[in-house]
């Protein structure tokens, strides 16, 4: 058993000695492009100082694990340097911009700056980055060599050897190539848009932007696609899910410019999917993220609540439900809005409060909004918008008192008084206004018993 024991430390021990770690050298940063150079490998520089506590922390905990040593040993010149010797490493760490420690940059031959942390990393993290920076290297080469080996005009050959490259090598750049093929293309051509979309898993949002209305049928492009469409449906789902993944990110990672711009982009495809519309936005709205609930009430609103006029809703409302949904309205417009289609037929409210129309789900969704830009905005142009959506919802669906006093709350606060009474004459000239106020009273009644 002691003998066991004894061959145990021996081994440990000898494996200590083998597994040093990390060897840095002790160049200069003139130095280290030069061995860099022979040696066909990167640069990795630890900056680092005596009194660092991280930096202490890196050299037991990190620098030491043998599996680091074999990559480093393998792709890297590694260098150390302290960033407070008077010397060349405090000069070299000031080339770099480098104010906090550990500082941790990967350089290439030449000594550009590929990637660079500040404080501590983990072996797992450390190595990710060094990959990272060996695929930046890796980019400018294979990039390199498809500019000299590329047709004059980029033919649609070009473009297949593009996509073939990710599956050759460790390479990231290939949205770049794509997007530099694109850009040197008068139009893109049925085969190249099969290529792209049976090909890419990962779109960017330039890229997107370029695709989604060849993908959802709204471009005025050079082209006729000619796939079946079940195969144009699996590419609308496609941009489509890849449009939820941008507004997730950039949501969780506070980006909202990217958010923005997703939103946009969202807008050029007809009938997104309704239900994952829904619980965004109730979801920013649950979490009073009043940014990004602005540009997505107001995204909804313009491109699907308001993407019908009040007539044809009124009219696929009334071929839907007859006489019952027959407008009874025969007044002047309100504040430049359109007013619903005048009709002979007066239907009565009780004969109607019961029939869930598009024309009413239109409405309450206006009715929601415009109150939630009420309660939460107090700038001019968020109340003006406010204002606009309470007064169209009363134009879909005439029928219901609290759509009027809605915007009459809404001209109180912008202190809009004289169309705040403008309305209230409007609204009292109206046939239906009595039983309006009677149908209210009967609500509030059951409300409170």
């Amino acid at each position: 058993m002691k003998s066991l024991t004894v061959l145990l430390i021996c081994m440990a021990f000898a494996s200590a000695l083998t597994s040093q770690g990390v060897l840095f050298k002790d160049f200069t940063l003139s130095e280290a492009t030069s061995e860099a150079l022979k040696t066909d490998k990167l640069i990795f520089v630890d900056v680092y100082t005596d009194w660092c506590l991280p930096c202490k922390q890196m050299d037991q905990l990190v620098f030491t694990n043998s599996e680091l040593e074999q990559f480093f040993g393998d792709h890297f010149i590694p260098v150390k340097w302290d960033a407070e010797d008077g010397k060349d490493g405090e000069l070299s760490a000031a080339r770099f911009g480098v104010s906090s420690y550990p500082t941790l940059l990967f350089l290439d031959g030449n000594g550009s700056l590929l990637v660079s942390h500040n404080g501590f990393l983990s072996v797992k993290d450390l190595m990710k980055m060094g990959n990272r920076a060996l695929a930046l290297t890796d980019n400018y080469t294979v990039i390199e060599s498809f500019n000299a080996n590329r047709s004059p005009d980029y033919e649609t050959s070009d473009l297949k050897k593009i996509l073939d490259l990710s599956r050759d090598h460790f390479f990231d750049g290939k949205l770049e190539l794509i997007h530099q093929y694109l850009d040197n293309k008068s139009f893109i051509s049925e085969d190249d848009l099969i290529l792209i979309m049976d090909d890419i898993d990962h779109f960017d949002l330039p890229l997107l932007e370029r695709i989604t209305p060849l993908t959802t049928g709204l471009s005025d492009a050079e082209i006729a696609v000619r796939r079946n469409p079940a195969q144009r449906q699996q590419w609308k789902r496609k941009t489509q899910d890849a449009l939820l993944t941008h507004i997730e990110e950039s949501t969780q990672n506070n980006d909202f410019n990217r958010f923005v711009k997703s939103t946009e982009i969202m807008k050029l495809i007809p009938h997104f999917k309704k239900r994952d519309l829904e619980w965004m936005y109730y979801d920013f709205y649950r979490a009073n993220d009043l940014n990004h609930y602005r540009v997505f009430a107001t995204y909804m609103i313009e491109t699907y609540l308001l993407k019908t006029s009040p007539e044809e809703v009124i009219q696929i409302d009334k071929e839907r439900y007859g006489q019952l949904r027959s407008p009874a309205l025969d007044q002047p417009d309100f504040e430049g809005e359109e007013a619903v289609v005048e009709s002979n037929a007066t239907p009565r409210l009780d004969s109607i409060e019961e029939i869930h129309s598009l024309g009413q789900y239109i409405a309450n969704r206006l009715y929601a909004i415009s109150g939630d830009f009420f309660a939460f905005y107090d700038d001019h142009t968020s109340l003006d918008m406010a204002s606009q959506w309470a007064a169209m919802a009363y134009n879909y669906y005439p029928y219901d008192l609290k759509y009027y006093e809605n915007h009459m709350t809404i001209l109180y606060k912008k202190g809009d008084i004289v169309k705040v009474e403008a309305l209230k004459k409007y609204l009292e000239s109206m046939p239906l206004y009595r039983e309006m106020k009677i149908k209210k009273k009967r609500e509030a009644a059951i409300t409170s018993y």
